[in-house]
């Protein structure tokens, strides 16, 4: 009897995604900020599904810390003692402060999809 066994499979690769394929045009409902879209690969698909089932069917415990914010405090009176035609709060510092790191790290301004992930472009 002769060996019928089967080939291996020959590995098999993804292309490359052309920026042109990488492009996505913003959602239509007018509210989504431009993006560019990368495909995942089925591997980081599989493991952003794993990752989700172990956010919900494993136990998990949110952490709190105090912070010590007296410069904060100290620069937002400065800056409302400027004016009275504004009243900053430690949250406008707060969205000013993850602004700017947003510029200085843009993809970090990203998000999930299913399929790949939504790198926004910034402005």
């Amino acid at each position: 009897m002769s060996g019928g066994g089967t080939a291996a499979a020959a590995p098999v690769s993804t292309p490359t995604p052309t920026p042109a394929e990488k492009a996505a045009p913003a959602a239509s409902d007018g509210f989504e900020p431009e993006f560019d879209f990368e495909p995942a690969s089925n591997m980081r698909k599989v493991i952003a599904q794993r990752l989700t089932e172990s956010k919900q069917t494993v136990p998990h415990f949110y952490l709190t810390v105090d912070c010590e914010i007296d410069n904060l405090l100290g620069l937002r009176k400065e800056l409302n003692s400027r004016s009275d035609e504004y009243k900053l709060s430690v949250n406008d510092l707060v969205i000013k402060a993850c602004g700017v790191a947003l510029r200085k790290v843009p993809t970090a301004n990203a998000s999930w999809t299913g399929d790949g992930v939504k790198l926004y472009r910034s402005r």
